[in-house]
């Protein structure tokens, strides 16, 4: 068979899984849980610009012909049948079917770059651990997906793996940088910046915080809130040294947080 009736043999079976004229929202959701990965109706609908009750149809629909299953609540991610259509489009576009696809590189794919660099970013301030609750709460993405693209930068890259420690609550499975990815992660200029930038990484510990956005708020808040206490009290004499202390520290994080920003900018 020619090449032409190879591709056309595949754009039927495509069609048969979704048809082309009638399931554009279908189909944008496949993409998108085949780049994203796991995601709930309420971050689909965000992403694609759509009704919430739009996209339930859409999976519900999805589901009946097996490419997308749920993983759990209203958080779905597509199944084998439907990794495999994708790919099989994928294969087509770029003009590669029925040729050995290339290892894809991460920096590559703006999605996977986004994803490792966030996740490379908090493991430069942990040491090497990667933070999951804290850091999907910080970039505002669910554990599930993280935990998503965790595994597949564990699997296919070789740039976490997992392991095992102690803590209060018994053993818990934590993502450690590997070497390999260490290596890679170097190559993001912004990594580097960060590494190289001991004042940013002292205010990120100093606040609890894995990104500088995330330091600013924590500082603002605690400096607006104990403002106005230091006023109210500001003749008791105990208070005076508290409030020299407080004066200082103000000074010393925002001077901290510009001389960090610049850094980071360089």
């Amino acid at each position: 068979m020619s090449e032409l009736g190879r591709v056309l043999d595949k754009l039927r079976s495509i069609d048969d899984a979704i048809d082309f004229s009638r399931g554009e929202l279908q189909w944008r959701i496949v993409i998108l849980l085949s780049s994203k990965g796991p995601s709930s109706v309420a971050e689909i609908s965000t992403s694609l610009g759509s009704s919430k009750k739009a996209v339930i149809d859409a999976v519900r629909k999805l589901i009946k012909k097996e490419l997308v299953s749920k993983v759990k609540y209203d958080v779905y991610e597509l199944t084998e049948q439907g990794r495999s259509v994708v790919g099989d489009l994928a294969s087509i576009l770029n003009g590669q079917l029925g040729e050995e696809r290339e290892a894809e590189d991460p920096l590559n794919n703006p999605t996977h770059f986004y994803y490792f660099t966030e996740i490379a970013k908090a493991s430069v301030v942990c040491n090497g651990v990667v933070p999951v609750g804290k850091l999907s709460r910080e970039i505002g993405v669910s554990r599930t997906t993280l935990k998503f693209y965790l595994d597949l930068f564990s699997g296919k890259y070789n740039f976490f793996k997992r392991r095992k420690r102690k803590t209060l609550n018994g053993v818990k499975e934590v993502f450690v940088l590997t070497e390999e990815g260490r290596k890679f992660a170097l190559r993001i200029p912004e990594v580097q910046r960060l590494r190289r930038n001991i004042f940013m990484r002292f205010l990120l510990n100093l606040t609890f915080s894995l990104r500088f956005e995330s330091a600013l708020i924590k500082l603002m808040a605690f400096f607006s809130f104990t403002s106005p206490f230091l006023i109210h009290y500001r003749y008791l004499e105990e208070v005076k040294v508290i409030q020299v202390v407080w004066l200082y520290f103000l000074l010393l994080t925002a001077l901290m947080s510009v001389v960090a920003y610049l850094l980071m900018r360089i």
